[in-house]
């Protein structure tokens, strides 16, 4: 198989970087690098969708999760039991 086109190539790495006019939004991720979630990891990030879909990656703990009909209000509890149940073994 052949390499992935040079602009795909330099997109993984802008997926983390904030924006100018908003640090905690990456490239059409949110980013947890301010402690957006207190619950998880600082290297996280998140993809969110209308009805509390949501998509959460967390490369420190080699995580991805999704949660749907997730309440908004509910996803920093539910960051912190996933973390905490991941660092109990």
């Amino acid at each position: 198989m052949g390499r992935p086109p040079r602009a795909a190539r330099g997109l993984g790495g802008r997926l983390h970087h904030p924006c100018r006019l908003n640090a905690d939004y990456g490239l059409l991720w949110w980013l947890n690098g301010q402690g957006r979630y207190p619950g998880a990891s600082r290297a996280s990030f998140f993809a969110q969708g209308a009805g509390g879909n949501y998509i959460w990656i967390d490369p420190e703990n080699g995580l991805v999760a999704t949660f749907r009909w997730l309440d908004p209000a509910a996803l920093p509890e539910m960051t912190a039991r996933v973390t905490a149940a991941l660092r109990a073994g």
